[in-house]
């Protein structure tokens, strides 16, 4: 399902970064575009339409987190949040998975999104 699509990653460990642009682009991905915190994944506001799927490092409460994934949503863009926290919400109606993930727990969580993406406005 990832095939051709165009994916932002929004984290701050740069290996981990390196290591989820190696599985998204062995599964088809044609493009994965970093950002290291919410802060700078917002300086694209305006352009996250070229974007397919996000995935989204959610630290600690997730407050600014939360934020971006609901403006995505709102945009039509599949989300899936990633978080070494606790949170025991239904991750604002996206895929969440708890770091560590093994490689085909996150392709399924891309592959949910995906196929859940709520039309653009």
């Amino acid at each position: 399902m990832l095939v051709g699509k165009r994916v932002l990653v929004v984290e701050p460990e740069f290996l981990v970064a390196l290591d989820l642009q190696r599985l998204l682009e062995s599964a088809g991905a044609t493009e994965t575009a970093f950002a290291r915190s919410v802060g700078e994944a917002r300086q694209l506001d305006g352009h996250f339409a070229r974007y397919d799927l996000v995935l989204v490092d959610v630290p600690g409460e997730g407050v600014e987190a939360t934020g971006l994934i609901r403006q995505l949503r709102e945009e039509g863009i599949a989300v899936v949040a990633m978080t070494t926290g606790t949170l025991h919400r239904p991750a604002f109606g996206v895929p969440l998975l708890g770091k560590p993930f093994t490689d085909d727990t996150l392709l399924a969580a891309c592959d949910r999104a995906m196929a859940g993406r709520p039309l653009a406005p």
